[in-house]
Order: C-alpha cells, then structure tokens, then sequence
C-alpha cells in the first residue's frame, strides 16, 4: 500500500469480509442450536421431572390432593412402599410444569395473582 486511498480500500475490503463472517457465524450458531434442539428438550423435560414450579401455590396444593388421592390410594395401592413414594413425587413435580404452563397460557392470571398475595403475607 503505497497511498491513503489504497488503504481506505482495503480497511474496506477487510470490513465487508467482517461482516461475512459474523454473518456466518450467526448461521453456524443458529444451525447448532437446531441440531441440538431435541436435546434441550430431553434435558428440559427431564429438569421437570426433579424439579416443581413454585410460581403458583395454589395450582401445586391442587395438584399434591389429586395425586395424593388418586395415585396413593388408587393406583398405586397395592404397589411397593419404593413405588408408592418415588412415583408420586415425579408425577407433581412434572404435572407442577404442566399445569402451571396451562394455566398461563390460557390467561388465567387470577390464580397466579392469588397464589403471589399468598406468598407475600
């Protein structure tokens, strides 16, 4: 490079060869996270079972009675005392998920406020 202008090409060159590759970069990313999409969902769906939704109290103090009542006493009544307590526990950890998400999504924000009043008093 022997004069400015020589270089203000190629400051030029080198800034649309910059932006190639961030663009390329963005679509790799992009790629990847579609490929590995069925294992985040794996892994979510497996964070839901050993873990429960706390946002809203009053939906998990529903969904402890229905399992209480209908797993413990009806389903599970003649299974093993290892059964009789591990399956409960998955089932409203991961219906906790479910629920909550329903009742999210279908607007139904009372409950949700509700459970928050309880929380703070």
């Amino acid at each position: 490079m022997k004069t400015y202008k020589e270089l203000m090409d190629e400051k030029a060159r080198l800034e649309e060869v910059l932006v190639l590759k961030r663009a390329q970069i963005k679509g790799d990313v992009h790629e990847f996270k579609e490929q590995f999409a069925p294992v985040s969902h794996a892994f979510v769906t497996i964070v839901h079972f050993f873990s429960r939704d706390k946002n809203n109290p009053i939906v998990n103090a529903g969904v402890n009675f229905a399992s209480d009542v209908v797993l413990k006493r009806f389903v599970l009544a003649r299974a093993g005392w290892l059964t009789q307590m591990v399956v409960p526990y998955l089932v409203k950890n991961y219906s906790s998920h479910l629920i909550n998400k329903d009742v999210n999504k279908n607007g139904s924000n009372f409950l949700q406020r509700f459970g928050e009043r309880l929380k703070k008093s």
